[in-house]
């Protein structure tokens, strides 16, 4: 993510696992482990995509993404 950051491209992390969030944990839930969300946790990110995007976007972002 940070070297794609470096190349002007933002991402964010692709899956959210709730039992791993603060909110979850610190009301007293019990602790599980979920070890197939958290594997995806660690390997997923969200690229940009959106319908204005034009070819030269998508081209860049492929193409930053694919150096990585």
């Amino acid at each position: 993510m940070q070297c794609l950051l470096e190349a002007g491209i933002a991402t964010r992390r692709g899956i959210m696992n709730a039992h791993r969030e603060p909110a979850y944990y610190s009301h007293g839930v019990p602790a599980i482990t979920l070890p197939h969300s958290e594997e995806a946790q660690g390997r997923a990110m969200l690229l940009p995509l959106f319908p204005a995007m034009s070819v030269e976007q998508v081209d860049q972002v492929v193409v930053s993404y694919m150096d990585f």
